[in-house]
């Protein structure tokens, strides 16, 4: 359960109306910000922002204020943060590995459940997928311009038995808006097992 704000260690402040300060985006990258947050909260209504309007949203903790891209808490009072990257190329190891590093100082620091996902607009190299797996963190694909209720966003993971990235691809269709042409195409609707293939 979240601890009141007055009852968090003295050593961690929670910053809300601060003054703007360093890290926080602007232009396509907040824009980016504020789709990510969309999805994430269509995806799971619960979710409320920490502070504000959840993008952008600071943290002091023990070892230096961190600034989170998206900040929820959850029904039952954890964080939810999210990194969301508007790279040219491949999300690299070493960023997840940065990313997993202020999830687990967030973890120490305020004693409570903290949930992080990495999402970037492109790939991600396997290895960024393997530090993201061993460190709790959720690593997805999510395009430029997806807004609910249409977007298509995919979730990778690292099978080592097969030694291959595995994608979990999820598309929210909004009703009345799905036209196919020109192939013969099956489309099944209904409540997934929670599987999927590696490919």
């Amino acid at each position: 359960m979240l601890a009141h704000r007055s009852q968090v260690s003295s050593s961690v402040r929670w910053l809300k109306g601060y003054p703007v300060a360093g890290g926080q985006a602007h232009g396509p990258n907040r824009k980016y910000q504020v789709e990510c947050r969309d999805v994430l909260t269509f995806r799971d209504p619960e979710l409320t922002p920490w502070a504000a309007d959840g993008v952008d949203v600071p943290f002091d903790l023990p070892d230096t204020r961190w600034t989170f891209d998206v900040a929820f808490r959850d029904r039952a009072g954890a964080l939810v943060v999210a990194e969301c990257r508007r790279t040219v190329g491949a999300v690299k190891q070493e960023d997840v590995a940065a990313f997993a590093y202020k999830v687990e100082s967030a973890r120490k620091a305020l004693d409570i459940p903290v949930a992080g996902v990495f999402i970037a607009k492109r790939e991600h190299q396997i290895g960024a997928i393997k530090v993201g797996q061993f460190n709790g963190i959720q690593i997805a694909i999510l395009e430029d311009r997806s807004t609910p209720p249409g977007f298509n966003i995919t979730f990778l993971r690292y099978d080592a038995e097969r030694q291959r990235q595995c994608r979990d691809f999820l598309m929210h269709v909004p009703p009345d808006s799905l036209a196919l042409t020109g192939y013969p195409v099956t489309l099944a609707h209904g409540k997934a097992s929670g599987e999927s293939d590696c490919g």
